[in-house]
């Protein structure tokens, strides 16, 4: 029975088995089916993103459409054209322009211009002008890069890469001309003429006409008073076809081997810049001069003043003519706030409305008919100020210019003028200044720096005391600073030190001092700015035969820099420091003394 039972069973599990290996092969293909379907899902979704986030790039661009004729310093437009090419919209599109040199933005002056478009329906563009201008010659080729950005169907930002279009200048219609005249004599006045034309077919507003002087020229005046400074010229509007002028009248100071060349430009401000649009100059070799003037100050040709000075001008003159100069005056006229007139002293008529000193025939009989080779010497005294008038910071720099005339009724004949006039300046710079101020301190709490240790000061034990510099300056910017101090024997630096600018002072080991060096200190301090102020900190131990002496504590300060507008040194002192601290007022007089 049991063996029976046991064939049936395993009857019946081989049964069980051929059934599952025929349904196996069908679970098998239904896998197989329903993996490959999700496969074409995952491959054609993904395709799908593909071509909407990143294809959809190809569809949107821009053209750029701009005149055939570019002319420089005249405005010209441009218009791009933001096409999408898409069925579907885009939004928070951007149109940039990336503009080269000499390509400007007319309004701003920009080299970026970047327009907000916003949504551009699929299948639409959209047009943006602007108006620009080149300041490039002729012939000049430059490449404006144009720029889309925008947030697709996908929602995600895109910034395909930019389109770059030539653009060619390809005329000059504004111009600018110097006239020189036929001869230039040197210390003769004369004039020039300054010419400018404008050829565009359209007016151009808001032009400068700029000239260039070189130190050897001494302007005089002009047909129309500059609107900035002496040498520049506000043209509000030069219509089509115009052709335009402003005489000059000046002298020519120079060396008579050196020719004088004067530039001359049509300038269009952008933003905070000036930009040429048209430039020429023209030279022309000087004459020598009839007379000779020969203006010294103090016997020197480059003296350097200082604040309170007397200045003692020599004239030295000399008739090169050929003639005999009838009725001949000379001058000699001063300018500069620094020049105190009520001073003004010499041998010839003084006239302190005018600022001046004249020598004519009243006063000099020769001058009546002064004789050709003839020769002599003036001269004139003038004191400085004491103080520089200093209210603001461009209140710096300052001079005295004197400048003698020589002018007769007489002519010779190889001058082509109403009367023989010559003329020589003389600058004389007032140097600036320097000023230090070294202080000990022992009780010192506005400095922040606690000092500790006996005082008065004790025989071989430690006391701290605090050293303050101080420095003012005048009327003229200084470069390379250093002030220096020289340690005493038994004073440390205790490694505490502040200032109230970027630098403050160090100890320099090799030569036992404290050292402060600045770069540049502006004009002013202490005037119209804050003084310069260190702080720093020392330990003192005084000796057993320093008792009842007061104890050294730091040499002479000195400070040094170079002036930068005379080029000359400065050079500023203080008197030595020791513990009797005159600059604390909490110590009595000998409070100082070093004690057993």
């Amino acid at each position: 029975m049991a063996l029976e039972q046991l064939e049936k069973e395993l009857a019946e599990s081989t049964k069980q088995k051929d059934r599952d290996r025929e349904e196996h092969p069908i679970i098998k293909w239904i896998l197989i089916f329903f993996i490959t379907c999700f496969c074409v899902v995952i491959i054609g979704g993904g395709f799908l993103i593909w071509s909407l986030l990143f294809k959809e790039s190809n569809f949107v661009g821009v053209e750029l459409q701009v005149e055939k004729t570019i002319m420089r310093g005249i405005p010209f437009t441009v218009t791009a054209v933001v096409s999408n090419d898409q069925d579907i919209a885009i939004s928070e599109s951007k149109l940039s322009l990336v503009l080269p040199d000499g390509i400007r933005e007319v309004n701003t002056g920009g080299s970026l211009i970047a327009e907000p478009i916003g949504i551009i329906q699929g299948g639409t563009s959209v047009k943006k002008t602007f108006s620009l201008i080149s300041t490039n010659e002729k012939g000049s080729k430059r490449d404006i890069e144009t720029k889309i950005s925008y947030v697709g169907a996908g929602g995600s930002r895109f910034e395909p890469t930019g389109t770059k279009y030539s653009i060619e200048t390809n005329s000059e219609p504004l111009s600018v001309a110097v006239a020189l005249p036929d001869s230039i004599v040197r210390g003769s006045p004369f004039s020039l003429e300054l010419q400018y034309s404008n050829s565009s077919p359209v007016d151009v507003n808001d032009v400068w006409l700029a000239v260039e002087y070189p130190n050897t020229f001494h302007f005089d005046n002009a047909s129309q008073d500059p609107d900035s400074l002496n040498n520049r010229w506000k043209i509000s509007k030069i219509k089509k076809g115009e052709v335009g002028s402003i005489e000059i009248t000046g002298t020519y100071e120079g060396d008579d081997s050196s020719p004088l060349t004067i530039p001359a430009s049509l300038v269009v401000s952008l933003g905070d810049r000036d930009y040429v649009i048209a430039s020429s100059k023209s030279s022309k070799e000087p004459q020598p001069s009839p007379v000779t003037l020969n203006v010294s100050v103090n016997g020197v040709q480059d003296y350097i003043a200082k604040l309170g000075d007397t200045l003692t001008y020599s004239i030295q003159y000399e008739n090169r003519t050929g003639i005999a100069l009838k009725d001949t005056i000379i001058s000699l006229s001063f300018s500069g706030v620094m020049a105190d007139t009520a001073t003004l002293s010499g041998d010839g008529v003084i006239n302190k409305r005018e600022r001046s000193i004249e020598w004519s025939t009243k006063n000099v009989p020769t001058f009546a008919y002064l004789s050709a080779g003839a020769s002599g010497e003036l001269s004139a005294t003038i004191k400085l100020k004491d103080i520089f008038p200093i209210k603001k910071a461009s209140d710096k720099n300052f001079s005295v210019v004197a400048q003698a005339k020589l002018e007769s009724s007489s002519v010779p004949p190889y001058m082509n003028t109403l009367k023989t006039s010559v003329s020589a300046n003389k600058e004389t710079k007032i140097g600036g200044s320097l000023w230090v101020a070294s202080e000990l301190r022992y009780r010192d709490p506005d400095s922040g720096i606690a000092n500790t240790g006996p005082f008065p000061p004790k025989a071989g034990q430690p006391t701290e005391y605090t050293i303050h510099w101080i420095l003012e300056t005048g009327a003229t910017d200084i470069k390379d600073v250093e002030i220096v101090g020289e340690l005493e024997g038994g004073v440390q630096f205790s490694g505490t030190s502040k200032s109230n600018i970027e630098t403050k002072p160090e100890f320099d080991p090799v030569s036992g001092s404290m050292k402060w060096k600045i770069p540049r200190i502006p004009s002013g301090r202490g005037v119209i700015s804050d003084m310069l102020e260190a702080t720093f900190q020392v330990r003192a131990t005084p000796r057993q035969d320093q008792v009842k002496q007061f104890m050294p504590i730091m040499k002479e300060t000195i400070a040094k820099g170079i002036d930068e507008f005379t080029n000359m040194e400065l050079l500023a002192r203080d008197v030595a420091l020791s513990t009797s601290l005159p600059d604390d007022s909490t110590v009595g007089a000998g409070g100082g003394k070093v004690v057993q």
